[in-house]
Parts: structure tokens; C-alpha cells; sequence
């Protein structure tokens, strides 16, 4: 009779599959070139703004953005943004299958949240629902891929090839191509070009957005008006 009975929620029931899979995976065995400080073999930079995200592959060339609609942060944050964008950013190689196992990515954002959310992340599931998809997403993708990942912060006026893919979407790719080579050429890789999202990562956002959306418009309808004593 002192034992009490609980009901696990369904992200919780998600973590626990995932720890499951890390601990499968740690009984195989973990190389210890993903648990040691190394010389980065992928390096990314990413960027978020109301308007949209934006990435890149600092070594490759290899660039993206996406237009977000334009209330998006009525219902996820900037910093969740932010956290997003480096997440696209490493996901989309991972997919290519551009990172081989034991790759060490280095992501780096100008966000201090979404740097310290990249290293570590403890969201509670109630109230950041979003937040806690993301971070799970970022660990079972890592953890699949086999690879190790290190987040660095640095200044925002260092990231103007992100900031600018992800605000200037009146302008066409190579138009964008050709104000970021004229402007700031120092700061664009060799070879830029951007490329369209993969469909899973497109599907996948496009239900992150439905998810903040639907919440919002249930935490609405559980608002009730308070209401002052009659006359």
C-alpha cells in the first residue's frame, strides 16, 4: 500500500527508448575517438530570425535556408530557432551520408542558449514540449550516425553569411550568392552554394511548426476570463 502508481507521458516513453538505444549501442562498444578532444572534421554555422533559418558547412560550401511563416515566434522562441538551425545544419550531411563514423562536427552559433542546449539539454517535456523534441531529435541522430559533436559560441557579427540566409529571402539563391561574396567575402567558403532541404528535414519541420501551433491553440482555449462581482 505505499507504493503509488504514475502514468508515463508519451515523451517520456520516447526518452526511454532512446536511452535504451545509447545504452545498447554503449554495450557494443563506443570508439574512443567520439569521447576524446580532437581536431573537427565537420564545421557548421547556422543562424535564426523571425523570418527564416540558415546554414552552412563552413569547409564545403554547402548552404541552406528555409522561410518560416511570419508569426513563428508566437509560438517557438528564438532560441529554439537558433537551436534548429545548428540541428538542420549537421543533419543535413548526416543524411548525405557525408559523415563518416568517428566524424568530430563542430557547430557553431551565435546563440549562447543554443550553444550550451548542443552540449547539454534537461527540458521538461511539459513546458518545452518543442524544445525537448529537438534535443532528443539532435541525440538519436548523433547517436545513429556515430559521430561526436562539439557546439562553440562567437560573435554574431562573425556570422553574417547565416544571418543574411536567414533574412533575405527577396532575393534569389544567386543573387544571395553574389551579396554575400561582394560583401563579405573574408567570411564565405569556397564555393558557396545552397541547396533545397532534403524532404525529410522539410516534413519534419513542417510538423514541428503544426505541434507549436496546436499547443498554443489549446493553452488559448484553457484560458478563462476572470470575471469582477456583479453590482
Amino acid at each position: 500500500k505505499q507504493h503509488k502508481w504514475t502514468r508515463l507521458t508519451r515523451l517520456a516513453k520516447d526518452d526511454l527508448l532512446l536511452f535504451q538505444r545509447i545504452l545498447q549501442r554503449t554495450r557494443r562498444g563506443i570508439s574512443m575517438n567520439n569521447i576524446v578532444f580532437r581536431k573537427p572534421t565537420h564545421l557548421y554555422r547556422s543562424d535564426a530570425s523571425g523570418r527564416g533559418l540558415g546554414g552552412y558547412n563552413i569547409l564545403t560550401g554547402k548552404a541552406w535556408r528555409l522561410q518560416l511563416p511570419p508569426n513563428i515566434l508566437s509560438t517557438i522562441t528564438l532560441n529554439t530557432l537558433e537551436f534548429l538551425g545548428c540541428v538542420v545544419t549537421l543533419w543535413i550531411d548526416i543524411l548525405a551520408d557525408e559523415t563518416p563514423p568517428q566524424s568530430c562536427i563542430l557547430s557553431q552559433t551565435d546563440s549562447t542558449s543554443a550553444d550550451g542546449w548542443l552540449h547539454k539539454s534537461n527540458f521538461n517535456d511539459t513546458e518545452c514540449p518543442i524544445q525537448h523534441l529537438v534535443a532528443r531529435h539532435l541525440a538519436t541522430t548523433i547517436t545513429n550516425a556515430d559521430v561526436c559533436l562539439y557546439s562553440q559560441w562567437f560573435a554574431g557579427d562573425e556570422n553574417i553569411v547565416s544571418d543574411v540566409l536567414s533574412r533575405r529571402f527577396d532575393l534569389t539563391d544567386a543573387a544571395l550568392t553574389s551579396l554575400l561574396t561582394s560583401a563579405v567575402p573574408s567570411q564565405v567558403p569556397h564555393g558557396l552554394y545552397i541547396c533545397p532541404l532534403p524532404t525529410e528535414i522539410a516534413s519534419w519541420l513542417t510538423w514541428l511548426q503544426q505541434i507549436a501551433t496546436d499547443r498554443m491553440a489549446s493553452l488559448n482555449k484553457q484560458q478563462t476570463k476572470q470575471h469582477g462581482h456583479g453590482d
